[in-house]
């Protein structure tokens, strides 16, 4: 369904792909995202290499939070170390809200560090 959504839409507005994402999200449970998780990583790839659309914070938004819902709390990790763009505290708060759901406290203590290393300024939250 999607793939004939995508095709029929060769210039794709940021907007239609966030919703795509969004879309993927809500459409499974816990036990099938793990499949999302590829099909995301290929509709971020076609993005750019076969649509010219740069990526921008949202949907990298969108593919960290199909990781951390996988429980890819690793993989989610070196998504955010290695974005080809500065990530946002929020993408690393998302991570940590992650990290609480999958009760991954280690993981928790890295996050908050890098957190505060990007946004000394928001301690509090």
């Amino acid at each position: 369904m999607l793939e004939i959504y995508l095709l029929k839409n060769l210039k794709l507005l940021h907007h239609d792909v966030v919703s795509v994402f969004r879309d993927m999200l809500k459409r499974d449970t816990q036990g099938c995202y793990n499949g999302l998780v590829e099909e995301g990583y290929e509709y971020l790839h076609s993005m750019t290499y076969e649509y010219g659309i740069v990526p921008n914070i949202k949907h990298y938004g969108c593919m960290m939070d199909l990781l951390g819902r996988a429980g890819h709390l690793e993989e989610a990790y070196r998504f955010i170390d290695e974005l080809p763009i500065k990530p946002t505290p929020i993408l690393w708060r998302t991570l940590l809200s992650t990290c609480s759901s999958h009760g991954n406290v280690e993981m928790g203590k890295q996050v908050i560090q890098r957190i505060f290393e990007l946004d000394d300024s928001n301690g509090g939250d």
